[in-house]
């Protein structure tokens, strides 16, 4: 018994803190799953709340795997574990029946499992902490309290560290797929089936199906071909060379007139900046107007700056008139805009189809300062 409630908690550690870890590389993925949820459950006032929440759940699981791990307080702990089990596990029973969230986002970016793979998953958890809080009383604490007050204070450290960095800028590591060195002239195109296509034909005398490729048709064995020749009966499928895999990802953008320009603008030849901002509304004036040194530097070298919204076309226009910006502007889903970028507005560096780079609007580079050909060296002519 001894092996198995230390093996319960060390399972319910790495769990928990591998579930903390990748969730605090990106608070704001965390924050916007919320958001869905409480769309699904019809408490959409409860999205105001969503960015706290996230960071309160985030540094919660973290640091109560940090301290399963080393085995600290684990008798009070087991009480939290429990408790975080219990409330959670009939959310995704309920997210597996009725589907009203595709993903719950339970290891942000990095995994995503089905709801009914997330159900299963946190029943076998739940098994492992039963046992540990069963036995709970029998853990001894590492260390004495100082040592122990020093251990929880690190990881609670750590987290916070993590998720401020994360948000202030952008995360460190980028598990979607507008990751940098991304290269969307493949991740937006479908990986085409190649498969063996196979000719049937019937035996004239024999009534035997036989079947050929084009390249192994009898056409010149003259006791065979003039048997069948005449009996094609259909086409098959047969030995499958590479099997069909939709694109990786989307990213549509529409003109004012509703055209789909996003080939046009994501896999243009050179250089050039996009803008995105999923909602002006939210965007203050002094905030855009960290980008205007950068849209000045990149009219003198003829590097293409665009803006790419959520919000209507006429408030867009508006509003970069009145900045003293009047860049074109593009659509695109709110969504599908803060899956791209973690900032708002944010910007992007394309070439050629790739992902070169993406900034904070807090980290907007100098181009004076900047070598743009830097970052694609390592993987631009792949």
């Amino acid at each position: 018994m001894y092996l198995l409630r230390h093996f319960s908690r060390i399972l319910a550690g790495i769990v928990f803190l591998f579930s903390g870890v990748v969730k605090a590389v990106d608070p704001l993925g965390t924050a916007y799953k919320f958001g869905d949820y409480f769309i699904a459950m019809g408490i959409p006032w409860m999205i105001q709340f969503s960015l706290v929440l996230a960071f309160l759940m985030i540094a919660a699981e973290f640091i109560i795997g940090w301290l399963l791990l080393f085995n600290v307080k684990t008798q009070i702990n087991a009480w939290f574990v429990l408790g975080f089990m219990v409330l959670f596990t009939p959310v995704t029973l309920w997210l597996a029946i009725t589907n009203a969230v595709d993903d719950c986002g339970c290891f942000g970016d990095f995994i995503h499992l089905s709801n009914w793979e997330t159900f299963y998953k946190n029943l076998v958890i739940l098994l492992f902490v039963l046992i540990m809080f069963f036995y709970r009383d029998r853990f001894k604490s590492f260390g004495g309290g100082l040592r122990q007050l020093t251990i929880g204070l690190a990881g609670t450290l750590l987290v916070t560290w993590i998720m401020v960095d994360a948000y202030r800028n952008l995360p460190r590591f980028d598990f979607r797929p507008f990751h940098k060195g991304a290269n969307l002239a493949e991740d937006m195109l479908p990986v085409p089936e190649i498969a063996e296509i196979l000719l049937v034909y019937k035996h004239g005398e024999t009534g035997e199906e036989l079947k050929f490729t084009t390249q192994n048709l009898p056409y010149q064995d003259t006791v065979l071909w003039p048997l069948i020749k005449d009996n094609f009966v259909r086409q098959e499928k047969g030995t499958v060379y590479q099997e069909f895999r939709p694109a990786k990802t989307d990213f549509i953008i529409l003109g004012s007139d509703g055209e789909d320009l996003s080939e046009e603008i994501l896999k243009q030849q050179g250089f050039s900046f996009l803008i995105l901002m999923y909602d002006i509304d939210k965007v203050r004036d002094r905030t855009f107007q960290k980008f205007l040194p950068l849209i000045a530097q990149a009219e003198e070298r003829d590097i293409p700056v665009r803006v790419i919204t959520g919000s209507r076309y006429e408030e867009v226009e508006a509003y970069l008139g009145r900045m003293g910006a009047p860049l074109p502007h593009y659509s695109s889903d709110v969504t599908k805009i803060k899956t791209v970028i973690r900032s708002n507005p944010g910007l992007m560096l394309l070439h050629k189809g790739f992902i070169i780079d993406k900034w904070h609007h807090n980290n907007v580079p100098d181009l004076e300062n900047y070598n743009l050909t830097a970052p694609i060296d390592a993987f631009l002519e792949r």
